[in-house]
C-alpha cells in the first residue's frame, strides 16, 4: 500500500479539468481515475475519492486501488 497524495499550488480547477478530460479520453485507462482520487482525497473529499477509486477498479486497476478505497470507508 502507498500513501500517495497530490500536492499542488494554485490552478486546482484547471488541474481537475485536465484530469477529467484525461479520464474521459480513454475509458479503459484507470490511471486518471487514481489521480482524481488522490486529488479529491487531498481536499478531504473522501466520498469523491472513493467514487473515483471504484471507477478505476472497473477499468482494471490493480488491487492496491481496492485497498485505498477500503481505507476511505
Amino acid at each position: 500500500a502507498s500513501n500517495e497524495r497530490v500536492i499542488g499550488w494554485g490552478r486546482g480547477a484547471s488541474f481537475l479539468e485536465r484530469l477529467t478530460k484525461a479520464a474521459a479520453a480513454d475509458p479503459t485507462d484507470f490511471r486518471p481515475w487514481g489521480t482524481l482520487a488522490s486529488f479529491h482525497e487531498s481536499r478531504d473529499d473522501r466520498e469523491k475519492s472513493f467514487a473515483c477509486l471504484i471507477e478505476a477498479l472497473t477499468r482494471g486497476a490493480p488491487v492496491e486501488y481496492a485497498e485505498r478505497a477500503a481505507r476511505l470507508v
